[in-house]
């Protein structure tokens, strides 16, 4: 099942590509990304460039997975609809330490998530196949 093959590349690829609007232009970097079934979540500072372009263009672009050794090629272009998270329940959640580089703790002012609601996903098998659209 093709939702399936997307929540396997979602479970093995937590670094991916988020691609937002900055001054009309494509501006992309790389995110840690966790999800709930379909439904992704990235963690960031408020002081960052994300936070003020996602709040003036929801619509953003996610590329996650493949890997170039061959053993885990397939990967997913998500298109989604993008909003700061501020609730501590979720930001909890979705805490771990790994962040200590970035944020002090889970509570601290700075510490938001982005939630990414897919509009589309289309998955690629591998290199070669043609793209599937969930």
């Amino acid at each position: 099942m093709l939702q399936d093959q997307i929540v396997h590349v979602l479970d093995h690829h937590r670094v991916g590509i988020l691609t937002t609007l900055h001054e009309n232009k494509p501006h992309s970097r790389l995110m840690t990304f966790s999800h709930e079934d379909l439904v992704l979540y990235s963690p960031i500072n408020r002081r960052t460039f994300s936070v003020e372009e996602i709040e003036k263009q929801e619509t953003v672009h996610i590329l996650l997975g493949y890997e170039w050794n061959g053993s885990e090629n397939s990967y997913v272009e998500i298109e989604a609809l993008a909003k700061v998270e501020e609730s501590e329940e979720i930001k909890e959640r979705f805490w771990t330490d790994d962040l200590l580089a970035w944020i002090d703790e889970p509570k601290e002012h700075n510490y938001l998530l982005v939630q990414f609601t897919p509009q589309s996903i289309r998955f690629f098998k591998d290199g070669k196949s043609k793209a599937q659209t969930l």
